[in-house]
């Protein structure tokens, strides 16, 4: 699901830019495709070696940490498992607080627009 929504976020900007006209839309749509497909390498590699792998739950975690480092980060096995697990790999800035792939300040914005109600310094509705 994270994969999906992510994705649909980003062809949505993506297309948006292209539709503005300021920026090669080749450019854009290969800018695109190659985040994406960059993900979804990184979540199959975690998936094909869960479910193949030999059961040890270290292993597992040693592997999260090849592929954060192909993904040009230095994780330590515990790190590299946690941002596999929490979808980190669908960010373009990995340790930057987010929820549903929206940065905080995006969604205190979203949550101020629905609202019709101008910020306090907190976001205007609770979860819960």
């Amino acid at each position: 699901m994270t994969l999906a929504h992510t994705s649909g976020r980003k062809v949505a900007y993506t297309i948006l830019e292209i539709d503005r006209g300021d920026l090669d839309p080749d450019w854009l749509k290969k800018e695109y495709d190659t985040g994406h497909r960059g993900q979804i390498r990184h979540h199959i590699q975690f998936a094909d070696y869960w479910y193949s792998a030999n059961g040890r739950f270290t292993d597992l975690k040693e592997y999260c940490s090849n592929i954060a480092k192909s993904a040009g980060l230095s994780l330590d096995a515990d790190e590299a498992f946690r941002w596999l697990a929490t979808g980190g790999f669908t960010l373009e800035e990995p340790g930057l607080a987010r929820a549903l792939t929206y940065r905080v300040g995006g969604i205190k914005f979203i949550a101020q627009w629905f609202s019709g109600k101008k910020g306090t310094g907190r976001l205007p509705v609770t979860i819960g």
